[in-house]
């Protein structure tokens, strides 16, 4: 019955999604969700609306996201929609006492719009 004060109506984020580098010709999408909301969708839904927006939005050939190696779910969810593997930047990061290689993926403006995909709202 409407938002009483109660916290019965409360939006909590569980994620985010970005688009940096947009000066280039290769913007950057980053993405993440929190542990516990890992494996429902949310990422994949929150990217593919950002990539539609950056696509509709925005005069770019592609662009671009990274994953580190090890994080095979990440890796699965680009590969998902369409990105494909470009490089490896070899001991990128360093990551829990180690160094991690970044795995950098690229997905081009015709491979996106040659895509058949659900219809999203908005």
């Amino acid at each position: 019955s409407g938002n009483d004060g109660g916290d019965d109506d409360a939006v909590e984020p569980i994620g985010a999604v970005t688009l940096s580098r947009l000066d280039g010709d290769r913007p950057a999408v980053g993405y993440w969700i929190l542990p516990e909301r890992q494996g429902e969708g949310f990422g994949g839904e929150a990217a593919t609306l950002l990539l539609d927006h950056a696509f509709r939005t925005y005069d770019v050939r592609g662009v671009e996201a990274g994953a580190f190696d090890y994080n095979d779910a990440s890796r699965a969810l680009l590969e998902s929609l369409g990105f494909v593997e470009e490089s490896r930047r070899r001991e990128a990061w360093f990551v829990d006492g180690a160094y991690r290689d970044e795995v950098v993926y690229g997905l081009l403006r015709e491979e996106w719009e040659g895509e058949t995909r659900p219809a999203t709202d908005g």
